[in-house]
Order: structure tokens, then C-alpha cells, then sequence
């Protein structure tokens, strides 16, 4: 009898045990879409100014003059450094760096690969059925045309080598 009557205090004792270690180890907070995402106490401590800073996106391109015109001359990017075989331009908040040359440790991309499969980039832009016209007009591929939602407009454009990138304006109220 007195073993049945310890039982659930040590039931909520190792309850208690877990729910200790789950805070230590972190918080499960449903996110806005549903998603179950994890938060550690670690991340939750972090301020904006602790935050890691995407710097710049690199580019493998096939051809360097084709990329640099569709950064700078349609998507507005500001040149800093351009050469042959690696160039950088500048962003208002994260920098395109482009190289012909692949890295060492990748394998030869087959002929038929898409570039960035899965990795969509974002330009916000102040009117994206202008901009879509002006590459369209200009020979790029329009991947989507512009499509009107609750939140803005978006299309999708694929650069020289088939890089997809959004272009994208938020509702104006």
C-alpha cells in the first residue's frame, strides 16, 4: 500500500524534473503559421545588436559582364569592386559578390542543374510590375509574373546563369 502512494509523487516528481530540464534546454512556442519552433534560452537572450549579419551573397556566374548588367543596370545594385573573374556590388543591406571561378572542394555542376535550387532571395522594389516589364522588355526570364496578395505584390525573375530572385513591394495602405 505505502509503494502505491509513493508512485505518483515520484510520477510528479520526474514530471517536474522534465519540465526543469525542457526550460533549461529551451521553449516550444507555436509560431504564426502553426509550425512548432524552438527558441533556447540562448537565442531568446540575444539582442538585435548580438545578431549574426549577413554580409554578402556569393554567386558562382558563368559570365561576368551578362551578371553585372542585370545587377547594376536592372536591379540598381551599386558596383565596388568589378574584374574579370570576381566582382562585388553593393546593396542597402546585404552586398551581391559574383566569381566565375568555382571553389575547390565543388563537385562539376551537371549540365541541366538549376542554380539555387530552394534559395529565394528578396528585392524589395518600389513597383514590381514595372520592374518585371523592364526585364522582360530587356530578354530576362519572368519565372512568375507579378501576382497580387493580402500583404504586397510579388513576381519572380531568373538571372543570366538561372538564379531565381522575388521581386517584391509590401501593400500600400
Amino acid at each position: 500500500m505505502e509503494q502505491e502512494s509513493k508512485m505518483p509523487r515520484i510520477s510528479v516528481f520526474l514530471a517536474a524534473i522534465a519540465l526543469a530540464l525542457g526550460v533549461a534546454l529551451g521553449w516550444v512556442l507555436f509560431g504564426s503559421h502553426g509550425s512548432i519552433v524552438t527558441v533556447t534560452q540562448a537565442q531568446a537572450a540575444t539582442t538585435p545588436s548580438t545578431l549574426p549579419r549577413i554580409d554578402h551573397i556569393l554567386l558562382e556566374v558563368a559570365n561576368m559582364e551578362a551578371s553585372i548588367a542585370f545587377y547594376r543596370d536592372m536591379m540598381g545594385l551599386r558596383p565596388k569592386s568589378l574584374s574579370g573573374n570576381f566582382s562585388t556590388l553593393e546593396g542597402a543591406n546585404v552586398d551581391i559578390y559574383l566569381s566565375t571561378s568555382p571553389w575547390a572542394w565543388k563537385a562539376p555542376r551537371g549540365k541541366d542543374e538549376r542554380l539555387g535550387l530552394g534559395m529565394y532571395p528578396h528585392f524589395e522594389v518600389a513597383s514590381v510590375p514595372e520592374i518585371t516589364a523592364r526585364l522582360k522588355k530587356a530578354g530576362y526570364k519572368i519565372v512568375q509574373e507579378p501576382r497580387e496578395y493580402g500583404w504586397g505584390t510579388e513576381a519572380f525573375v531568373a538571372d543570366p546563369d538561372g538564379y531565381t530572385w522575388a521581386l517584391f513591394s509590401w501593400q500600400k495602405e
